[in-house]
């Protein structure tokens, strides 16, 4: 049985595998520890683009006030919000976009990685996790941007 991945903080851990107990994955009694490796060598790159973008929609939402209202920082709340919307759309569109281009085999294989590596049923998680962030981010740009 292959365990997930430690993230190197005690605290992201037992989230982590808190959300797994919740949202299990079936695929780690079915993957072979050399399956797993070859899924890490083929998908690690995509999992560190997303990572990236997360990030970038992270910083980023700080400064789209800026670039769309012209204004000085007047950070309210819903300005979290809408940088929490951004952290999870633009890797969520990224690992569609693969899924696009690269075809639903392609996609299928990274969310088995995701779901191995994280500990967590990845399509559970984007379903019930990732797209009521991405619909809270529109809402709060929405609230935020409105004249």
């Amino acid at each position: 049985m292959i365990k997930p991945d430690s993230s190197g903080d005690p605290l992201v851990d037992l989230v982590m595998r808190g959300i797994g107990c919740a949202l299990p994955t079936e695929y780690a009694s079915q993957v072979t520890p050399e399956l797993y490796r070859n899924l890490k060598r083929r998908n690690v790159w995509l999992d560190a683009i997303a990572q990236l973008l997360c990030l970038a929609g992270l910083f980023g939402g700080i400064f789209l006030k800026l670039w769309i209202r012209g204004k000085p920082f007047q950070y309210r709340g819903w300005d979290f919000g809408v940088q929490i919307g951004l952290a999870v759309a633009l890797p969520m569109t990224f690992i569609l976009l693969i899924g696009v281009f690269r075809g639903r085999m392609r996609l299928r294989e990274f969310l088995v990685f995701y779901s191995l590596k994280y500990g967590m049923d990845a399509r559970k998680v984007f379903f019930w996790i990732y797209a009521p962030m991405v619909l809270f981010g529109i809402v709060c740009a929405y609230f935020s941007y409105k004249p």
